[in-house]
């Protein structure tokens, strides 16, 4: 091969990009990674400028850079080039000039910087982090509660984290959504908007946070404008411009308190090493939150402590006790009053040195004092007991006797200073009855301790003295237990605890919190037990007290069952099902054996407790409760994931017809009559079921709830009172739904809703003199869509309400611009039972809005539901008589189709009555839908309601209706629901 052809080959597999270009900029030359780097071919690089690259440099400067540029000379720099695609990406440039027959040429050596621009803004977001978390550490020191903690965590987190948003929320245990207790950064009006909750069974509790809370990990998302996952707050993320979020659970004793969420603009911004420092930085503030607690519970010992040393020291100084205090290391001492009138002096105040203290001393007993209180100092004795005489105010000498025991630890291991009590012992007489006093005073504190305390010989076990609270804890009278063992007593469940405790005892001299069960009171109770060994005359003995924790193992004991158990069912809750589930999905793949679940719903389980109450409801879920578990096997689990929701693991199955076995069994026991209620009353139920299998079906146990559930809604839409078992296409309905409900959240901000009109007929004139709003969907993809189809996801989601005030604000103006018409016009809206609960729909607000548009409420109808009439809510009783007072006629919608029970006719003020279509389709070919529109008409007439029949589609319908008193007809017989527009055009026909 020649030097060129070699020199060729050299270049083309060069690892990075080669561009020749003349002193114009004109490439000449580029070899096969200019076009990889670049995205252009050969053939358009070629016919390119450099500059059309290269983005940093204008052409003067350019040419400027070329003609300095001398032969062997090399010029480097960073610089920025644009791809094909428009995209722009870091290089580092390398520049030369080659002369060939005299023309003179610039060389580029290009190489890609990206890489090493990442590792470099990776390493700078991580020191970025490592300072944050530094940060965080000293604060903690700092802070004392969560209120300042919370904020700086924010604050830290964007300002050295790098993020664009931190907030830290706390869970309403209520309601199960989170809210930001603590918020920092761009964009944080953000959180005002959005709803995050802890429950998978909505949208916004299956986002990162949800499942972060629930999972008790941290959730990352580095594609937030296109994951799943973040898909309710989608918009939002784009508005504001993030591009990856992270969920960090914030845990104290394993159970999440708090949760750290942070933003950042980038995707894929959470990589490895940054999710382990945020994990670090939770991990700190649950730790800060735990010493929060322990500062608390310090400063509250503190107290007491300081409390019982007052306490302690009114009582030596009731019991004429003089207490002195001989600090070692500034070799000053000071006394209580009570020293210093013992022996005749004025009380001095502050310390006084030490010298002045042994002057006093009589000089005979010098020696022994001196001697015994070194040795005490210099040998690491505890304690001392010495009896000596003291000078006092008038020159006399006292007996005194002085004892106590060293305290602290200074140099060399010494103690620090020695702590003593001096009673005057002059007199026998004195000194036996100071004794019996102080000995008296000393066992009514023994006494009244609150905790249970006894003293026994360390060698024989015999019980010396034992306190009040001792005799309320274990049941044996004082009497009783003098003299005697613990053993002999029967404390002991296990004697092994005592040999353990005193084998401890001999070998330390003292037991800390050593935990027990004991008998006590003719029960077993679990003690902390605490115990020292003391002398008493001259014997070892052991002090031994005791902390009943019973209640406090009762408490905790109840608070797991709280966590893990349904209260009222008392069957494993959500948490235990899920932990259940997913030990029978790994047994499952250890064995390959198959997994069955069941995911049980009664069916129309609401108007049960409408119609007789919550806590017939209640009786009727614990009834349910026992036959479900009396139709499986020990093995199977059968939870209440909440409501009427009941779930069946079935682990160990031989085949899926095992399954189906089961549920039917369930379905037959459960349409099989209740006794309820104080009457005795019988309800008859049933349900709907879902079965899926692992691993058929699922792998895990989110996708096998989602997958039972989904077949459980199918086997509803079939009819109820069935089973269905989970299929593909069922997921594909879910998606489907998932889909409609996420556009459905962006059709009123798109402006994709539109208003039709249905005319309203008077029957015996023929006249149009009402219509009906009726919302219609203009979807982007699918048309125009049906309220039947969106309708109920609404009100699953809660938009109803949004949607429902738009549609009441657009009839408003509708009608504002009809009033010109000849034609008295009313036109009535639905509404969903949401609208009227809470403060979903404030009523005046309304009625405002009619008065300010200049209408009447005579303009305007509201169509219900029978349902709302039996919800019981007093709220709704108020609405509906605010809209009668400001003469807006109320409708009952689709009547016939609900509820066998009428009261609610005479007890709310009701205007008209509308016969579902369902019984006027059928009324040529049905004598019962004839005669039930009779009825209806007939009873409305009687009661003084006006009556609207729906559906109205052929003549014979229409003379039926009209010959059986009808008031109003509607349907498309007269005409189909038409826009604004051409239902106007319908009313200037008909005029």
């Amino acid at each position: 091969m020649n030097p060129e052809h070699r020199l060729r080959a050299f270049l083309e597999a060069a690892p990075d990009a080669f561009i020749v270009h003349d002193l114009d900029g004109r490439i000449t030359d580029v070899n096969r990674r200019a076009c990889q780097l670049s995205g252009y071919s050969r053939e358009e690089l070629l016919s390119m400028h450099i500059l059309e690259l290269e983005q940093d440099f204008n052409p003067q400067s350019a040419l400027d850079l070329w003609l300095r540029a001398q032969p062997g000379e090399v010029f480097s720099f960073p610089g920025r080039h644009r791809r094909k695609d428009g995209s722009v990406f870091p290089v580092e440039v390398h520049l030369s000039v080659t002369i060939e027959d005299g023309q003179r040429n610039m060389l580029a050596l290009i190489h890609d910087a990206s890489r090493r621009r990442e590792i470099e803004d990776q390493r700078e977001r991580q020191r970025r982090l490592y300072e944050a978390l530094s940060e965080i550490n000293q604060a903690i020191v700092r802070m004392e509660d969560r209120s300042t903690l919370y904020p700086l965590v924010c604050r830290v987190a964007v300002d050295y984290g790098g993020m664009k948003v931190a907030w830290i929320g706390e869970c309403d245990e209520a309601t199960g959504y989170v809210s930001a207790s603590a918020a920092y950064g761009s964009g944080i009006e953000y959180l005002k908007q959005i709803v995050v909750s802890i429950h998978d069974t909505v949208p916004e509790g299956r986002g990162p946070s949800g499942i972060a809370w629930r999972e008790r990990r941290s959730v990352v998302v580095n594609r937030f404008q296109e994951s799943e996952l973040t898909a309710p707050w989608r918009s939002y993320a784009i508005r504001y411009g993030w591009g990856s979020v992270g969920s960090f659970p914030i845990l104290r004793a394993q159970q999440p308190v708090a949760m750290l969420v942070v933003y950042h603009e980038h995707p894929e911004a959470f990589d490895d090493t940054l999710v382990r420092l945020l994990d670090e930085m939770v991990r700190d503030i649950s730790f800060a939150l735990d010493n929060f607690d322990r500062e608390k519970e310090r400063r509250h010992t503190l107290a007491l402590l300081e409390e019982n040393e007052a306490r302690l020291r009114l009582t030596l100084e009731a019991t004429g006790i003089g207490v002195w205090d001989w600090d070692l290391g500034s070799n000053t001492w000071q006394a209580t009053s009570i020293y210093f009138q013992m022996l005749g002096y004025a009380p001095m105040e502050g310390p006084q040195p030490y010298a002045a203290w042994k002057s006093r001393v009589h000089p005979d007993d010098l020696p022994q004092v001196s001697d015994t209180l070194d040795r005490v100092r210099d040998q690491g004795l505890d304690r001392f007991d010495i009896q000596f005489r003291v000078r006092g105010a008038d020159g006399s000498y006292r007996w005194v006797h002085n004892f106590g025991r060293a305290a602290g630890l200074g140099g060399l291991g010494r103690p620090a200073r020695m702590l003593g009590l001096q009673i005057d012992v002059t007199r026998t007489r004195e000194t036996l009855e100071a004794l019996r006093l102080s000995e008296e005073k000393f066992f009514k504190v023994f006494s009244n301790l609150p905790n249970p305390v006894s003293i026994t010989r360390l060698e024989d076990g015999l019980f010396v003295d034992v306190n009040d609270a001792w005799v309320r804890f274990t049941g044996h009278a004082r009497e009783k237990a003098l003299g005697r063992t613990s053993t002999e007593l029967g404390i002991w469940i296990n004697p092994e605890d005592r040999e353990r405790i005193v084998e401890e005892l001999r070998r330390s001299g003292r037991v800390l919190n050593c935990e027990v069960t004991v008998w006590a009171r003719e029960q077993e109770a679990d003690c902390l037990i605490s115990a020292e060994t003391i002398q008493i005359a001259g014997l070892p003995h052991i002090v031994m007290a005791v902390q009943d924790i019973t209640e406090k193992r009762r408490y905790d004991a109840l608070i797991w069952k709280q966590a893990n158990f349904d209260l009222l069912t008392e069957l494993p809750n959500r948490y235990m099902f899920y932990d259940r589930l997913d030990q029978d999905i790994r047994k499952a793949h250890r064995d390959a054996g198959l997994l069955g679940l069941l995911f049980i719903d009664l069916d129309r389980f609401k108007e049960v407790n409408d119609s007789l109450g919550h806590h017939v409801g209640d009786q009727l879920l614990v009834e349910m409760a026992q036959r479900i578990r009396e139709c499986v096997r020990e093995t199977d689990t059968v939870a209440r994931l909440g409501g009427d929701e009941f779930t069946v693991a079935l682990p160990g199955i031989g085949d899926a017809g095992f399954a189906e076995k089961v549920a039917q069994h369930i379905l037959r026991r459960l349409c099989e009559p209740f006794t309820v209620g104080e009457s005795q009353a019988q309800v008859f139920i049933s349900a709907s079921i879902g079965i899926t299998f692992y691993p058929l079906d699922a792998q895990d146990v989110d996708q096998m709830l989602r997958n039972a559930d989904q077949a459980m809604y199918a086997a509803k839409k079939a009819g109820r009172n069935r089973l269905s078992f989970f299929t593909p296409a069922l997921q594909d309905l879910a998606e489907y739904r998932l889909k409609t409900h996420n556009d459905l959240r962006l059709a009123l901000e798109r402006q994709q809703f539109e208003i039709h009109f249905q005319p309203i007929v008077a029957m015996a004139s023929g006249q149009v003199v009402k219509a009906e709003a009726l919302l219609r969907w203009n979807h982007p993809q699918r048309g125009l869509v049906g309220p039947g189809e969106f309708v109920p996801l609404a009100e699953e989601t809660g938009l109803i309400v949004e949607i429902g005030d738009w549609v009441f604000r657009q009839v408003a103006h509708q009608m504002h611009l009809w009033k010109h018409h000849q034609t008295p016009l009313q036109v009535s809206v639905n509404m969903s039972p949401l609208q009227f609960y809470g403060d979903a729909v404030t009523v005046q607000e309304w009625l405002d809005h009619l008065r300010q548009l200049g209408l009447s409420g005579e303009h305007l109808a509201i169509e219900i539901t029978e349902g709302l009439l039996l919800s019981g809510d007093s709220g709704v009783a108020e609405k509906l008589q605010m809209f009668r007072d400001a003469d807006i006629e109320l409708a009952i919608d689709d009547f016939g189709t609900g509820y066998s029970s009428l009261s609610y006719l005479s007890k709310y003020p009701i205007n008209y009555l509308k016969i579902d279509q369902v019984f006027v389709r059928n009324l040529v070919q049905d004598a019962n839908s004839r005669a039930l529109c009779e009825v209806i008409i007939l009873m409305a007439h009687k009661l003084g309601l006006r009556v609207v029949a729906e559906g109205i589609e052929t003549a014979e319908q229409r003379d039926f209706l009209k010959a059986a008193g009808c008031d109003f007809g509607q349907g498309y017989f007269y005409s189909k629901p038409l826009p604004a527009e051409a239902f106007e055009a319908y009313l200037n026909r008909t005029d």
